[in-house]
């Protein structure tokens, strides 16, 4: 789990980058490809409330609706963080052990 959430943290910085493009340049079907990506792969690491908000993000951008997609991509930028704290503090308290 470990290799694929470093994986996963390694890819997020450009996926968030051409998120906030797309949005930008009104690009729905890039939104809706990178989005998919990024749901797929944090449930693959357990991030669940990442992958959720990813999926929101490829629905909206999927039905053309790129403005819903914005104060979801900001939720995602918040919700990032937060799990690599989260993630970081499991790791180090169980690998103490």
């Amino acid at each position: 789990m470990l290799e694929l959430a470093e994986m996963f943290f390694a890819e997020v910085p450009q996926r968030l980058t051409i998120l906030r493009d797309g949005l930008a340049q009104g690009n729905a079907a890039e939104v809706a490809r990178v989005a998919h990506l990024l749901k797929g792969s944090a449930g693959n690491i357990g991030a669940a409330r990442t992958a959720a908000l990813a999926g929101r993000l490829e629905k909206a951008a999927r039905g053309g609706q790129l403005g819903e997609g914005a104060p979801v991509f900001a939720e995602l930028e918040h919700e990032l963080p937060r799990f690599r704290a989260a993630l970081d503090l499991y790791l180090a308290t169980h690998a103490a052990r």
